[in-house]
């Protein structure tokens, strides 16, 4: 068991008055919405910080700068925002995640989140990639941008149903290091006690900061 003190900043892509991309019955928001508040149960339920970026803007560029100033409102440990990816020839497809250029911290989470999440869907890695997007610019935490799988493919949108909820268990699993399906075991004081505040016996040495 491990007992962390990571602090999370979280955002779905876009908002639910400036949708994002859509396809084969999906939409970006929605999706992204579902696997952000899932990865946050984990987070609650494994003790790590974390904070939702949600914002409702109808414009793009001020929901982006809303976003980004929530993730800079806490002093973060890795700042994530959840997309899907599209482009006009349906049969474009495959996992990238997005980091700042020069940030080594960027590029370990990318990289972690990437082959989680290859590893769930089994869909073709694209591999970690930097650009100049505005969540990974301009957060003051490591930041990384997920862009799961391709919305317009059907063959990727099918894994992603069938695999969504392992996805995002993998992903929390490799950013923070805790099992998803592990209980996690914090100290009060007094005592130490699990996610429901039963008192557990442990060896404190088996702890990990």
């Amino acid at each position: 068991m491990k007992a962390v003190n990571m602090k999370i900043a979280i955002g779905a892509g876009h908002s639910p008055n400036c949708r994002g991309a859509s396809g084969n019955g999906y939409d970006e928001h929605d999706e992204a919405v579902k696997c952000v508040n899932y990865f946050i149960s984990l987070c609650n339920k494994h003790n790590v910080t974390v904070y939702n970026c949600f914002d409702a803007s109808s414009n793009a560029s001020t929901n982006l700068v809303n976003q980004v100033a929530k993730a800079n409102a806490h002093n973060v440990d890795l700042a994530i925002q959840w997309h899907f990816n599209s482009f006009v020839l349906p049969t474009s497809n495959g996992t990238e995640v997005y980091y700042y250029k020069g940030s080594e911290a960027g590029a370990k989470y990318a990289r972690l989140a990437q082959d989680a999440i290859f590893k769930s869907l089994t869909t073709k890695s694209r591999g970690i990639k930097t650009n100049s997007l505005y969540w990974t610019t301009n957060t003051n935490a490591p930041a990384i941008l997920i862009e799961t799988c391709f919305i317009s493919n059907k063959k990727n949108m099918e894994k992603y149903s069938k695999y969504w909820k392992k996805m995002v268990q993998d992903v929390f699993t490799a950013l923070t290091g805790i099992e998803a399906g592990s209980t996690y075991i914090k100290w009060t004081g007094s005592k130490f006690v699990n996610d429901t505040g039963t008192e557990v016996k442990v060896d404190p040495f088996i702890l990990s900061e």
